[in-house]
């Protein structure tokens, strides 16, 4: 399976192809041309299943796209707060910024222009900003991320 195909099978949320094939030896880390790793392509979508089976086959929760992106950036932007919620208790980082923006101007940025609920936006705020409190991502073994 190549990346478009499993970009595909994460678009339509097809959780049992994705497990099937990362058991079958899919990388986990595979990307396109732009750097865009299956991680953030899951984390456009919001897809947690799929988030929880790439990081369990061992998907780097730190990997950078052409433009800096990381699968934490992508979910927060898009609006999708149980997917950062994932990736910060599976100790994704919160440091660096797509652009190079600092973290505070990453989140109003994200505020403003992020897809999503204004509730949604509210949520991944508030998620970033205690794990940030914490000093990082939640530890796996933290049951309070929010």
């Amino acid at each position: 399976m190549d990346f478009h195909e499993a970009y595909s099978a994460i678009k339509r949320g097809d959780v049992i192809l994705v497990r099937s094939s990362l058991d079958g030896g899919l990388d986990p880390n595979l990307s396109n041309q732009f750097g865009c790793t299956l991680l953030m392509a899951a984390a456009m979508g919001g897809n947690t299943a799929i988030a929880a089976e790439l990081i369990r086959h061992g998907a780097s929760l730190d990997a950078r796209d052409a433009h800096r992106w990381t699968a934490l950036s992508t979910a927060a932007h898009t609006g999708h707060p149980g997917f950062v919620e994932v990736l910060l208790k599976a100790g994704a980082s919160l440091d660096g910024h797509p652009f190079g923006a600092s973290f505070e101007d990453f989140l109003a940025w994200t505020s403003q222009y992020g897809q999503g609920s204004a509730d949604a936006k509210r949520r991944v705020r508030l998620l970033i900003e205690s794990a940030r409190a914490r000093g990082g991502g939640c530890a796996k073994s933290d049951e309070d991320c929010a």
